[in-house]
Order: structure tokens, then sequence, then C-alpha cells
């Protein structure tokens, strides 16, 4: 087996339960008002650091960045994995473990600082190539998404259902709110239901379960930090920092220790940018006339790939691809390594 991205983790979470006073109560008050308890950051000690350049002393509570991505270390055995997708097709990942014994274990996507003991993301030997046929897009041939078996994975997977509300009052005003709960929940399902043109069966066994509407906030803040966990997987549409607006959206998958090869995921929430782009669900949608201009169900069909343990493949065109294009909907359905990573893992 190949080491493809090591793992890391977040708060001790259980998985979301639908609480009485949850529900979303229709209002209209003002969504760009920074209500998230995350905004807060309850726990920071203070210090941040870059990932490339930690002291040996970091610890929880301390604040760990990795260019747009952040994630305030958890306590001792959870994690958190932080990533963050930019409109350029660029992309920022960090993921930060804390083991049994305190020691804190940190990776990028630009290199592995510390793999071990813990267990790490797994690539099988032989599905890290992509095809070789791949150079030559004959016209007879499958499309090349669905002859493209690359995946990468990020060390954990759900055992139970991903249980998730959607904080509706901040919709954005370029759709209504059932628009936009329908699109996310399309998102989830295209996962979990392997949905593709490839012709390939359903062979998935991962679940997804929406919870409703909620007034809770999400667990990301303005500056794309992962905050600690509370045990309810939020998705919702909020302003960045001025510093990120390229940024489409950011996804914060937190786990905890396990007994086999991957973590177990207890909590994924999605903060998705409510302002700097156009987000569509329907309709025509022209590049060159619209070049802010976004699918929702597209850009979280990729976020919902982060939160089931997929991690980026480049130069493919794999819903996993971090390359979005503008009016795109080609991520709403898998490709063949989307789906091959996620039949290892469910």
């Amino acid at each position: 087996m190949k080491t493809a991205f090591p793992t890391m983790f977040v708060a001790l979470i259980a998985l979301t339960t639908g609480c009485a006073g949850d529900a979303d109560d229709g209002s209209d008050s003002d969504a760009d008002a920074d209500d998230d308890a995350a905004e807060a950051l309850d726990g920071f000690s203070g210090r941040t650091f870059e990932a490339a350049s930690l002291p040996a002393d970091v610890a929880p509570g301390d604040i760990v960045r990795h260019r747009a991505a952040s994630v305030l270390v958890p306590p001792a055995g959870q994690g958190v994995t932080a990533e963050v997708l930019h409109a350029d097709g660029s992309s920022d990942t960090i993921q930060v473990i804390v083991g049994r014994d305190g020691r804190v274990q940190v990776a990028t996507d630009d290199a592995a600082i510390d793999t071990s003991p813990e267990p790490t993301a797994i690539l099988p030997d032989d599905l890290d190539e992509a095809d070789p046929s791949l150079d030559a897009d004959a016209a007879s041939s499958p499309p090349r998404r669905c002859r493209d078996r690359r995946h990468n994975l990020l060390g954990y997977r759900w055992i139970t259902s991903l249980d998730f509300s959607f904080k509706a009052k901040t919709t954005p005003h370029e759709l209504t709110r059932d628009e936009a709960e329908a699109a996310i929940r399309r998102a989830g399902v295209n996962i979990v239901d392997a949905d593709n043109r490839c012709g390939r069966a359903d062979h998935v066994s991962a679940k997804i379960h929406y919870l409703g509407r909620t007034q809770r906030g999400v667990n990301v803040t303005k500056d794309a930090t992962c905050a600690a966990g509370d045990q309810h997987s939020v998705v919702a549409f909020r302003d960045l920092n001025d510093s990120l607006s390229g940024v489409l959206a950011a996804t914060c998958t937190y786990t905890v220790a396990a007994h086999d090869h991957f973590r177990t995921a207890v909590e994924s929430d999605i903060r998705i940018a409510r302002t700097n782009f156009n987000w569509f669900v329907d309709g025509p949608c022209d590049p060159v006339k619209n070049p802010a201009k976004f699918s929702l169900e597209a850009v979280l069909t990729h976020e919902r790939g982060h939160s089931f343990g997929l991690a980026h493949v480049a130069n493919s065109k794999l819903t996993m691809n971090p390359t979005i294009s503008a009016c795109s909907v080609q991520p709403s359905n898998l490709g063949k390594g989307d789906m091959l990573g996620l039949e290892v893992l469910y």
C-alpha cells in the first residue's frame, strides 16, 4: 500500500442529531452577522503557527495554518481535516491529528510532515496511476472521467450516516432557500449513490441523512479556520475575509481514532462563500458572460467528497479535481476514480 496523504482529526464529536429549537424559524434576520459560535474560537490559546515551521511545544488550543486553511488543534485522540477550494483551481488542505499521548501530527497537501504511528491515508498500489489509454481520447471510447482510475484518500471514513442540517437563512439573494436546500441535499446523494454517467453500478455503502433546517452556526470561521466541533454537521453560506475573496468553499471534517487503517469521521461542516460568486442550480450559464457563476450542486458534490474521505486528484476530469470551472455542472456526476476511492472506504 502507498501513502497518499497522512490523516488527522479534531474535537470529540458524536453524530448530528436533531434537537428541539434547532429548526430554522424562517426569519429574515441579518444572515451576514457573525452569529456563529465558532467565530469566537473558544479554547484558542492565542498562538498561531505555520504548518511548515511548528515549534516543539505546539499543543491543543493553538492554531496551525497552511496558506488559506487553518485548524484549531483539538484535544488528545482527536483530529480535523481542513480543505479550502479556490475559484482559480488552487486548493489548500491541512490535517492535524493529536495522538492519545498528546503528540501533534500535521500534514499538508505540500508534504507529509509526520506520518506515524497513527494510520495514514491509503492508496492501493494498482490504482495510483491513470489508465494508459487516457492519452488517446478516441471518439468511440468512454469519456476520460469514466476511464481515469486515480483516487487519493484522506484516511477517514464514516461508520454511521452523515447526518447534517442547513442554515437556510444564510442563502444568498440569487437563490431561494428551497433551491439551495435541494441542491445541497442532491450533492450528498451524488456521493453516497455513486451518481455517474459511466454506466457503473452503485457499490458504495456510505449513507447521508438530512435533518432539516437549523439555526446553528457552522464551525468554520470567516478566516477559514476549523473551530472546535460541536457534534452537529452544518452547511451554511457565510461571508469570508476579504483576503479569501477567491474561495468558493471550506470544509472541516472531524475524526476520532478507530481500530483499523481509517479514522472515523464524526462531523463535517461546510462554509460556502456567500458573496463574490453568483450561485446557480438550473438553467443556462455562459462562462464567458458569467465568469463568477458556479453550480452549487457541482461545488458541494466536490466538498462532500472530502466529507466522505476523498482527497484531490489534480489534472483530471474527476469530481475530486480541485479545478471547477465557472458554469460547469460536470463534478455533480462521479468519475471512475471517484467511485473506486469510495469503494475502498465503503
